[in-house]
């Protein structure tokens, strides 16, 4: 046999195997780049409808948010006046009408969001996401009285989960818009009122008490503040030292701890708004504050 000839051979049986050989890694390496191509088009998807959502609700939630911060700062201000002592009056109802607004859009969201996978959420979306969540459990997770007299059986200092998603969906329906401050307060007025839970937390609501349901709102405006400073405007952000007299607000020293304890699980520890917050906490835990007249009487 000529050398040409065996070169010949050769080569085409070399051709030959490494076209066998190549098949498999070639039909290897297709599949795979079509499952990242799949995996990255569901990526997208997923982080689009997530940035679609909240810019659904961004607007609603951070006005919702501002209309109960703003409130928040006026019963403090006004809290001698014993103005949510009378259950037929236009503060009383306002301040219970301002609180389930933000029920209702938190649970809508989260109504919403629950389809959407949140792992492969950017940063930002996350920090919306939790924020929301946190709203509702500042109403309703008994863990923030952990240590501290209260019977979690009853909702007299916070509201149980389903009974969020009840006045959020009476509130805000799935078939309609929110409900209107004008029908909000006509329905206070009915027989089978959806919201008197909403009216017996609110009611002769005042610091100094002997209840814990004053620093539960506290706590969620301390989230509301640092909401508003993450995901709102420059008119959101709160003026200088207006997070830590908010925090001096809270009366027991329990609260500030557990508070702290929480933000990790809450998913908020790292965040740098929640941080701000944190670091206030935790200085008047360790005495470093000089507090207010309302917080004067914390344990």
């Amino acid at each position: 046999m000529s050398n040409a000839l065996v070169v010949a051979v050769t080569s085409a049986g070399i051709a030959f195997l490494t076209t066998i050989l190549a098949a498999p890694l070639r039909m290897g390496v297709e599949r795979n780049l079509h499952a990242h191509r799949l995996r990255a088009e569901y990526d997208y998807e997923q982080r689009r409808e997530l940035r679609n959502l909240i810019g659904r609700y961004h607007g609603r939630l951070l006005e919702a948010a501002e209309q109960l911060h703003f409130r928040c700062l006026n019963i403090y201000a006004h809290d001698p006046e014993g103005w949510l002592e009378n259950r037929g009056g236009f503060y009383f109802r306002t301040t219970c009408y301002r609180l389930t607004h933000l029920v209702a859009l938190a649970h809508a969201f989260e109504r919403e969001a629950f389809y959407i996978d949140g792992r492969i959420a950017e940063p930002t979306d996350l920090d919306f996401v939790r924020f929301v969540k946190a709203f509702l459990w500042a109403l309703a997770d008994t863990s923030l009285f952990e240590r501290l007299p209260y019977n979690p059986s009853r909702s007299e200092d916070h509201f149980f989960f389903d009974q969020l998603r009840l006045l959020g969906e009476t509130f805000y329906p799935r078939d309609r818009e929110s409900m209107t401050i004008r029908e909000f307060d006509a329905t206070l007025n009915e027989h089978h009122n959806p919201f008197e839970e909403m009216e017996q937390f609110v009611l002769g609501l005042k610091r100094g008490e002997d209840r814990l349901r004053w620093d539960r709102l506290v706590v969620l405006h301390l989230l509301l503040i640092a909401f508003r400073n993450t995901v709102g405007y420059e008119t959101h952000r709160s003026p200088k030292g207006e997070i830590a007299t908010v925090e001096s607000e809270i009366e027991h020293r329990q609260i500030r701890e557990n508070l702290i304890a929480w933000l990790p699980k809450l998913g908020l520890a790292d965040q740098p708004e929640m941080q701000r917050v944190a670091a206030i906490v935790n200085s008047s835990v360790a005495g470093t504050t000089t507090p207010s007249a309302g917080s004067a009487r914390g344990s």
